[in-house]
């Protein structure tokens, strides 16, 4: 699994803002986040987390004013503690079941306690393709 993984995914601390979160995410056009706290996987955030644990729906705010308030809520307060996760040396398959059985997007990737990449289902996704795509090429050299 460590060929599919991404490698140094964006990171975020707990006590980052949860705009600060948002506009990391939407920068590095990713739906996750993992949160580390002194080099170790602590959890993760992803957009949904966002819309459904940010105190938004609970007072009626202008749009304006909801970046303000993402400004003062940390992303501790947010996001999913004790994430699911798989060591580097998992099989592929085991991940992917993981991810779609969990209905999760990605699954950090620690060794030893320590964030070294991140599987996500569109790393799922182009592994599959790769794999076809090699197989079908080979029974054309065949056939």
């Amino acid at each position: 699994m460590r060929e599919q993984m991404t490698r140094r995914p964006l990171i975020i601390s707990p006590e980052a803002s949860v705009r600060k979160a948002q506009m990391l995410m939407r920068e590095g056009h990713v739906r996750q986040l993992p949160v580390v706290d002194h080099d170790r996987l602590v959890g993760i955030i992803t957009m949904g987390d966002i819309y459904r644990r940010a105190p938004l729906g609970a007072v009626a705010v202008e749009a304006r004013d909801a970046e303000l308030l993402l400004d003062h809520v940390q992303v501790g307060g947010v996001m999913t503690l004790r994430p699911e996760f798989v060591e580097p040396d998992a099989p592929l398959l085991e991940a992917a079941r993981r991810i779609l059985s969990r209905r999760i997007g990605a699954l950090p990737v620690v060794d030893q306690g320590q964030l070294v990449g991140i599987l996500t289902g569109s790393d799922v996704l182009q592994a599959l393709i790769s794999a076809l795509g090699m197989n079908g090429e080979e029974r054309q050299a065949k056939g």
